[in-house]
């Protein structure tokens, strides 16, 4: 996105490996760090990115578990 390690969802899918839809759904979730400006302009800064990854998989492992019963009893 520019030199200041703000990502757009294109750059973080690189990062993180995960495709866009993943990421906006995670978005809409609370599950990655992210920036918004305006009601709508989603970024996320790359340290926090790079930051979320190596904290481990278990905003992931919440959301599998919730994909997996639609959302029901799912870990907390």
């Amino acid at each position: 996105m520019n030199g200041l390690g703000m990502l757009d969802y294109s750059e973080a899918s690189q990062l993180t490996g995960l495709s866009e839809s993943s990421l906006r759904r995670y978005v809409s979730r609370g599950l990655i760090p992210f920036k918004k400006v305006g009601k709508r302009r989603v970024f996320f800064v790359k340290e926090e990115i790079e930051r979320w990854i190596d904290d481990g998989p278990q905003p992931l492992r919440k959301l599998e578990l919730a994909g997996r019963n639609g959302g029901r009893n799912a870990e907390r």
